[in-house]
């Protein structure tokens, strides 16, 4: 299994909010903090996904935090929602529309991120066409808006499965007047337009029912006579005209057939007429019971003339709801996911000691070295962000050092950019029994790369971590090197085993919350990487560079970059470290 919650945690900090795995929690939501700060709350079961399923459940992932934290949490009102059921459902539909429209302002990625989730969604099945004509309207909606809207990859044959059943159902004048109401609350400023947008389309749905039957004109009743006489025997309607309450029709074996206007159902044998809400019972009953395909656009052949409703008979239930929303999607999802399958990864218990001989070379000159080496490395990374931009506009972070040296002008016109030096890198460093017999060669290499990246503060960001047994953290990105640069020799105290996959996975978290654009986790290690594949896949998604300086063995892992000292000497060792370093910050 792997593990999804570094890749929410980045995307959480991305858009400056936090996120909580709440194990009662059905699907996605987020919800306001009294500090005002907002909160993604995330079903725990996303913690572990199958290999197989990384990919798409990673697009649904990212799509649902955008959804949530970019549009929900950026753009929504909740003080305002709809006053039935029904309106609400339609309300969130419009809403979801609307919001996603806005997100990419927040992120200039959004757009393709919510796309992917919604081609994933609409072909996992959880926005095919349905029989209950309530949930064939929202969908109708959803699919239209967002095809139209966000011009999202739907299927269209789908899309024009929804919009026939619709035309079915409420005729295509009816249809047209919904279409216009929703597009409308969805291109809105505001909550409140498409919260009022879903209470107008449901005042339109709820119109016809609403009309008196005494209204019911002389000459409504001729046409409906007219109607039985040309339907006899085939079960052919004829609707009534707009406005009016219509009238039910019998053929010949007495049966009823489907109604006029205002969708009122006949049940009776006689072809006598019926008060409103006595159809045939259900939300979608046709003629004789039962719902049919909602591709058919009148019930037992009946046909509309496309003036006001359809063939069909069906009575607008305000208390109905459907389950389109991108929230309803991952419920559903995770109540077929059970997270007691995730299985954590196997770390490697080593009890072996290294008995490599202490260095011939004096250990400062060799961290001199690697501190030189290292300044020049990201130096040149500055540069080449510098180099690929203008001559004047907008001012640069990365060009304030150079400045200051009077190398360069600060201010470049904004353009093609190089990756830059904009980098948050965590080292890592066995601390088991078995090396303790390399620990000043270590602790030196590790203030020299502290020193040379401390040179470049405000672009780089340093932690480091120990783990054996456990996971001891001596310095997090946001503190400064030169306060702790003195506990390293002093806290680095070789002993026990180690699990280098659950001390990866923790730090590759950490790492991943930083707001630099390169990212690296560097391991110093004598031992094997255990469940290696679970880390890279995870790395993979955050975007994360691995880099592995491995002692006493020869390993090559695919998805690492992995230097190895084979056998040891300090020199080899301070090399391999550098080369590390640059192959993650230069990957081929």
């Amino acid at each position: 299994m792997v593990n999804l919650s570094i890749l929410a945690n980045m995307l959480a900090r991305q858009a400056g909010m936090q996120v909580v795995w709440d194990s009662n929690a059905p699907t996605f939501a987020i919800r306001k903090e009294p500090s005002g700060t907002m909160t993604v709350i995330i079903p725990p079961s996303l913690a572990a996904v199958d290999p197989a399923e990384v990919v798409p459940m990673s697009a649904m992932l990212r799509g649902a935090m955008a959804h949530e934290a970019l549009g929900h949490g950026r753009h929504t009102d909740f003080s305002v929602w709809g006053s039935t059921a029904f309106a609400q459902s339609l309300a969130n539909v419009l809403e979801d529309v609307r919001i996603e429209a806005l997100a990419p302002r927040e992120l200039p990625g959004a757009r393709k991120i919510l796309a992917e989730m919604a081609g994933e969604v609409d072909a996992r099945g959880f926005w095919d066409p349905t029989a209950d004509v309530h949930s064939c309207i929202g969908l109708g909606i959803l699919r239209t808006l967002r095809t139209e809207i966000l011009r999202q990859p739907l299927d269209l044959a789908k899309n024009a499965t929804c919009e026939k059943g619709m035309r079915g159902a409420l005729g295509d004048a009816l249809t047209d007047e919904v279409m216009v109401v929703a597009r409308r609350g969805a291109t809105g400023s505001s909550t409140r337009e498409a919260v009022e947008a879903a209470e107008e389309i449901c005042r339109l749905l709820q119109q016809p029912q609403q009309q008196p039957q005494s209204q019911q004109p002389q000459a409504q009743s001729q046409q409906s006579t007219a109607g039985q006489q040309g339907g006899a025997g085939n079960g052919q309607s004829q609707p009534s005209q707009p406005g009016h309450s219509g009238s039910t029709q019998a053929d010949q074996s007495g049966q009823s057939v489907a109604p006029g206007k205002d969708g009122q159902g006949a049940q009776g044998a006689n072809g006598s007429h019926q008060d409103a809400g006595q159809g045939a019972g259900g939300d979608l009953a046709s003629s004789g019971g039962g719902q049919p395909d909602i591709g058919k656009t009148n019930a037992q052949g009946a046909t509309g003339n496309g003036q006001g409703r359809g063939g069909n008979e069906f009575k607008f239930n305000p208390n109905a709801t459907f389950n389109v929303s991108p929230e309803d999607v991952i419920k559903e999802w995770v109540a077929t996911n059970d997270d007691s399958t995730y299985v954590k990864p196997a770390g490697d218990l080593r009890k072996t000691r290294n008995s490599q001989p202490k260095s011939s070379r004096p250990i400062s000159s060799m961290a001199h070295k690697l501190r030189t080496r290292m300044r020049d490395l990201l130096q040149a990374q500055a540069e080449d962000e510098d180099d690929a931009a203008g001559e004047t506009g907008r001012l640069l972070s990365v060009s304030m050092l150079p400045a200051r040296l009077g190398k360069r002008d600060v201010f470049y016109e904004e353009g093609d950019t190089a990756p830059g030096l904009d980098t948050a890198i965590e080292i890592m460093v066995d601390a088991s029994g078995s090396m303790s017999g390399i620990t000043t060669v270590v602790t030196d290499c590790l203030m020299a790369v502290g020193d040379a990246c401390a040179e470049f503060n405000g672009l780089v960001d340093v932690s480091m971590s120990f783990f054996n047994d456990g996971r001891t953290v001596l310095l997090k990105h946001d503190e400064t090197w030169k306060a702790h640069r003195s506990q390293i020799a002093a806290c680095y105290r070789p002993t026990g085993g180690t699990m280098w996959a659950s001390s990866a996975m923790t730090a590759l978290a950490s790492v991943a919350s930083s707001r630099r654009n390169r990212k690296i986790v560097l391991t110093i290690t004598d031992g094997d990487f255990g469940a290696a594949q679970d880390v890279i896949e995870t790395a993979k998604m955050a975007n994360i560079e691995l880099a592995n300086v491995v002692i006493g063995s020869d390993q090559k892992v695919p998805g690492m970059v992995v230097e190895n000292v084979v056998n040891w000497h300090p020199d080899a060792f301070v090399n391999a470290t550098f080369r590390a370093i640059q192959r993650a910050m230069r990957p081929q």
